[in-house]
């Protein structure tokens, strides 16, 4: 397990594409809300530069990123110069695919070489995404409409392809469109709104790609603690509606975050400086490297309550430390 604890990005980093709107700017991707991403104005080829403020020392820094992005390719400039290509498969014909989180997006955590002097990053979505999406019916004088399966309405829990930044492409003039606004359930007239302005049916639609988002990017110095044996446990806390009526019970799923818990040794000599790092990060969004029982992920959370020690064994100078890391949604 793995904590960033230090911050040593220099300034805002830059990104070769522009955004879907000021809201979405590149400078997104050092806030703290990972519901508020950088979304690019282009579906492809979007390359960001990440600036540090000194080169890496050896084993001293690490790099996260949360993302959605078919293809990413994290290449470390500077005289430890390297380069991690990363691919990730999106099913949409499964219903329960991202039913288990709030933000699908996907996670990087690397260590960064000794000599980096700064990161580019680039992006790629490639696949197409319209399914049984055949056109989109414009219904409005400002660029609003709605996307039609031939002549029947969608409703956007069937097509979660459809969201904020999409980029549709008209197979009259080839000419691309992306979704700036998304208003009810799908099935509305003026359901979806497209940028450039679009005040005519898109008769018949070629291609349809999922956006690039960044959501949050961290490089500065990390601290790493022993893995624990069998990994930590993963709760899914949910946020949602409850109306209780004689028929039964409605429930309305709101928001999903994760926590992770577990029990790692730490040694004598380490506790100090684990818990002033803890302590000094609490309640305050970092990221981390965690084990989970089958394989290794990348959160951005935080320490809500401090961990807790007790020996491992009398007279032992090994220590069990219990956490808990809740992920920032």
């Amino acid at each position: 397990m793995k904590i960033i604890y230090q911050n040593s990005i220099d300034g805002t980093p830059t990104s070769s594409a522009g955004n879907l709107s000021s809201d979405y700017s590149v400078a997104k991707v050092l806030n703290d809300v990972q519901k508020q991403p950088y979304i690019a104005n282009s579906h492809t080829s979007v390359t960001l530069t990440v600036p540090l403020k000194t080169t890496a020392s050896a084993n001293e820094m690490s790099f996260y990123m949360s993302y959605l992005a078919e293809s990413v390719t994290v290449t470390f400039t500077g005289s430890g110069a390297s380069a991690s290509t990363f691919s990730n498969t999106y099913d949409f014909n499964d219903p329960y695919y991202f039913l288990d989180r709030t933000i699908w997006n996907d996670s990087i955590f690397l260590d960064v070489p000794s000599g980096t002097t700064s990161i580019s990053i680039a992006l790629s979505n490639s696949t197409d995404r319209k399914n049984n999406i055949t056109n989109w019916l414009a219904t409005t004088a400002d660029s609003r409409g709605k996307f039609l399966e031939t002549s029947d309405t969608i409703l956007y829990e069937e097509y979660p392809q459809i969201r904020l930044g999409t980029v549709v492409q008209d197979n009259a003039d080839n000419a691309f469109y992306q979704i700036n606004r998304i208003t009810g359930i799908g099935s509305g007239n003026s359901d979806s709104q497209l940028t450039p302005e679009k005040n005519t049916n898109i008769s018949a639609i070629s291609n349809i790609y999922l956006p690039i988002y960044v959501s949050a990017i961290r490089v500065g110095r990390s601290y790493e603690i022993f893995n624990p044996s069998v990994g930590v446990s993963v709760e899914r806390q949910t946020f949602g509606l409850v109306e209780e009526r004689d028929s039964g019970v409605n429930y309305r799923l709101g928001e999903i975050r994760k926590v992770y818990s577990g029990t790692v040794q730490i040694l004598e000599a380490e506790r100090s400086t684990i818990l002033r790092i803890i302590e000094g990060l609490r309640n305050r969004p970092v990221a981390m490297r965690v084990l989970d029982y089958q394989g290794e992920t990348a959160v951005l959370g935080s320490f809500i309550d401090m961990p807790t020690f007790t020996y491992s064994a009398q007279g032992s100078r090994i220590y069990d430390m219990s956490l808990t890391f809740t992920e920032i949604i």
